[in-house]
């Protein structure tokens, strides 16, 4: 499926101030770079979006790469966690946090009034005694499905966002989650948790590496994935069921088509099967053409109810093998000529 048209996810991550220390010019790139990264600026590593895992199941996701997550009084000193809140959104671009990384209720108004349809902030507390963070949702407005898909599918949505921040190597550092459950018309009204704690998790810690600048280090992947699961509808498993059902006979089509194609006589033979499977239907369909004449007729010489009741079910019988001739007719590569229209009552 191609994914030109499909929205996109921004993250952006808000650094905590770590102590205040004199700058000089060998750190200066590092405050740089570091002041990018919490305005939300950082480097991203742009991906696709995962339009369709399954056909219930659509994924949207991205990875900021953000540095220095950090701060070490010393070279060797156990690093203090920076990063104290992730914003994200879906739409043609990030939305504009504080200077502080902070974000306003103007923002989030005027992002609603741009119809973007997602704006989540998370930002992380720390336990009593320091060694957990919890993330606590602040701002959530999710205000539509971000899969148009309906077809097949059933109202209701699952929709959750995961949060997982790892190492340069590929540990996991810290992850959270939130996730709602609505229908697509009450999805704008869901609510997680909002402003309570989600689940702890240990507080992560690395320490700092010889030759790290100014006290900061380790960059850190921001991965966000926000998925919208529904489970198929009535008629979609039905269809399920019925295809299943009928593997069997779609591997002999397929089987005789390419028969059909390798050898000439057994093509010919198809196709006269195809015009006497058509002979027999144009059969049917002028004998019901027949009967409803004749029902037509005595409908109009005594219009009893009776008459009409048999007239209305004679045309019924008739237009049904009117449909099945032309469909037979239409797989030989026939022209039909349809016969005179009966009248209803």
């Amino acid at each position: 499926m191609s994914t030109a048209s499909a929205p996109r996810l921004w993250i952006q991550a808000t650094a905590r101030k770590a102590e205040s220390r004199q700058v000089g010019p060998e750190a200066l790139g590092t405050v740089f770079l570091a002041t990018l990264a919490s305005s939300g600026v950082g480097a991203l590593i742009k991906t696709a979006a995962d339009r369709l895992l399954a056909d219930n199941e659509f994924t949207l996701s991205d990875t900021l790469a953000f540095d220095p997550a950090f701060h070490a009084a010393q070279t060797g000193g156990q690093g203090e966690f920076l990063v104290s809140a992730i914003t994200l959104n879906v739409g043609p671009q990030a939305v504009t946090l504080e200077p502080d990384g902070q974000l306003s209720e103007a923002t989030v108004i005027g992002a609603a009034r741009a119809g973007i349809p997602v704006l989540v902030r998370v930002e992380f507390v720390p336990s009593l005694d320091g060694t957990a963070l919890a993330g606590r949702v602040t701002h959530w407005v999710y205000q539509g499905c971000l899969d148009a898909r309906t077809a097949l599918r059933a109202s209701q949505r699952k929709v959750s966002i995961e949060i997982k921040i790892t190492d340069a190597a590929g540990a996991s550092l810290l992850a959270t989650a939130m996730q709602v459950t609505a229908t697509v018309n009450t999805l704008a009204k869901a609510r997680p948790a909002q402003g309570e704690r989600l689940p702890w998790a240990r507080k992560p810690g690395a320490v700092a590496p010889a030759g790290a600048v100014d006290g900061r280090f380790g960059p850190v992947n921001i991965q966000v994935r926000i998925t919208e699961a529904a489970a198929p509808s009535w008629l979609g498993r039905l269809l399920g069921n019925t295809l299943s059902a009928q593997k069997a006979a779609v591997e002999t089509l397929v089987k005789d088509a390419v028969t059909q194609a390798l050898d000439p006589s057994a093509a010919a033979q198809a196709q006269l099967g195809s015009i006497e499977a058509a002979q027999t239907a144009w059969t049917a369909y002028a004998t019901a053409h027949q009967k409803a004449a004749a029902a037509r007729e005595a409908f109009d010489k005594a219009g009893s109810a009776a008459n009409q009741q048999a007239l209305v079910l004679a045309l019924a019988v008739l237009a049904e093998r009117l449909t099945l001739a032309r469909e037979a007719h239409g797989r030989a590569a026939l022209t039909m000529q349809s016969l005179p229209a009966v009248a209803a009552p």
